[in-house]
C-alpha cells in the first residue's frame, strides 16, 4: 500500500468513527451498531470501536452481550479502563453485584484512583450489603472529586449514606 492509499484509508476510517460517535451522541445506538457491523473485522477489534459498541449496547440495555464483549476486551486490552467500567456497570444493572465487584477489583490502579470508580464500587458494595465498604468508597470518591456528590444523590441508597455522613 502506498502512502496516498494509506492516508485515504485513515481518512475513511476516521470519518466512519466520527459517524459512529455522532450516532451515539444523538441517542441512536442501533445506527451506531449497524455502522460498527459494517466495518472491516480488523477495525471492529480496535479499543475505540469496542468502546463505541459497548456504549451502544448498554444504552440499549443489552447488558448480557455487553458483559461478554467487555470481558473479551479486558482480556485483549487490560490497560483500557473503559472496558472495566462498562463490564461493571452492565453487571450491576443485571443485579450481579458480586461479579461487578470482581471486575472492579481487577481494574488498573489508575482507574481505581478515580472518583467515578470509587462511586461505582460504593454502589456495588451497597448492593452486596457491605455498608462499611460502601461508605469508605463513597468517602474516597468525594475526597478525590467532590463533584461526584450529585451523581451519588441520584442513587437512593448512596444518598442515604451521604445523609448519614452529614
Amino acid at each position: 500500500m502506498n502512502e496516498n492509499e494509506h492516508t485515504l484509508e485513515d481518512a475513511v476510517t476516521s470519518r466512519l468513527l466520527n459517524q459512529i460517535s455522532g450516532y451515539l451522541e444523538l441517542g441512536m445506538p442501533q445506527e451506531a451498531l449497524w455502522e460498527i457491523e459494517a466495518l472491516h473485522e480488523d477495525l471492529r477489534h480496535l479499543p475505540v470501536v469496542r468502546n463505541f459498541q459497548l456504549m451502544a449496547l448498554i444504552s440499549m440495555r443489552k447488558f448480557r452481550i455487553a458483559v461478554t464483549i467487555a470481558r473479551d476486551a479486558i482480556a485483549d486490552y487490560p490497560e483500557v479502563s473503559e472496558f472495566y467500567i462498562h463490564a461493571g456497570a452492565a453487571l450491576a444493572a443485571m443485579k450481579r453485584a458480586g461479579e461487578a465487584r470482581q471486575i472492579w477489583d481487577s481494574a488498573p490502579k489508575t482507574l481505581q484512583r478515580t472518583s467515578i470508580f470509587q462511586l461505582n464500587v460504593a454502589f456495588c458494595e451497597v448492593e452486596l450489603g457491605d455498608i462499611l465498604r460502601a461508605r469508605a468508597s463513597l468517602q474516597r470518591a468525594i475526597a478525590i472529586d467532590p463533584e461526584v456528590i450529585p451523581l451519588a444523590k441520584q442513587e437512593p441508597r448512596l444518598c442515604e449514606l451521604l445523609e448519614k455522613q452529614s
